[in-house]
């Protein structure tokens, strides 16, 4: 049986990840002499699996990621209460209010515009007869050529996959990419920290991908593990206390 939980962040740390030596796993903060894991790119299992493992740990993790369902197994002949406590554990984000300004990615692309074309019903809501429909070739595969930066330079390592496929590629040294996909087909843009850029792909044989910082969106903190329905029962009893503050 599983129970959900929620992660929340009582009180945010303010020390500066971009200072932070960095390890294996995320960076060393050195006031805290421990190593700060970075969960931004972890999905939810992958985050469930690693707080169900009990370890005193730290970690960096988007905003999204806080106050969210996370589904437990309950250990049998223990009660929620003992076994969430047994997964406390102190956790580390950036605080969005310690940011200067904020930015989003952007994403250049580079190409001609391509042809949409219409599905059957369309032809015959517009009033085109079949002997004027395009009549539809078998696609082939196009190689796509770019650079992936961020507001440093070049970045390498970065996970380039197709979309629905087994296909992976990753950003050389300089970061250059070459792959061949489908017209049609959607390119995802992973690397750790920022969001993943999805790119639909047009007859542009040249797709250039440039991520701006967006640590802004990080928070930094100790965290507090709760039942979630509980969870949501204060959060939604808050929210009309201050209704009802603002109504005097």
């Amino acid at each position: 049986m599983k129970k959900p939980i929620a992660i929340t962040i009582p009180k945010p740390c303010h020390e500066d990840w971009n200072k932070m030596t960095p390890t294996q796993q995320g960076k060393h903060c050195a006031v805290c002499s421990k190593e700060v894991i970075d969960f931004t790119s972890h999905t939810t299992i992958q985050l469930r699996d690693h707080i169900v493992s009990g370890d005193s740990i730290c970690g960096r993790f988007r905003k999204d990621q806080l106050g969210t369902p996370l589904s437990l197994s309950r250990h049998k002949g223990r009660s929620f209460a003992q076994y969430a406590a047994s997964l406390l554990v102190p956790i580390a984000t950036l605080s969005a209010g310690d940011a200067v300004s904020q930015t989003t990615e952007e994403v250049f692309i580079t190409g001609d515009i391509a042809p949409v074309e219409l599905p059957i019903n369309a032809y015959d809501s517009l009033g085109i007869g079949s002997l004027s429909r395009k009549h539809k070739t078998p696609q082939k595969l196009v190689t796509i050529k770019g650079t992936v930066t961020d507001m440093v330079g070049p970045l390498p390592g970065v996970n380039i996959t197709v979309n629905g496929t087994s296909r992976a590629y990753q950003t050389d040294f300089d970061g250059d990419y070459s792959l061949k996909v489908f017209p049609g087909e959607t390119i995802i843009y992973s690397f750790l920290g920022y969001e993943p850029r999805k790119i639909l792909v047009g007859s542009q044989l040249e797709i250039n991908v440039n991520f701006k910082d967006e640590d802004q969106n990080m928070l930094l903190g100790e965290v507090s593990i709760h039942d979630y329905k509980q969870f949501k029962k204060e959060e939604r009893l808050e929210k009309k206390r201050l209704k009802k503050e603002k109504g005097h």
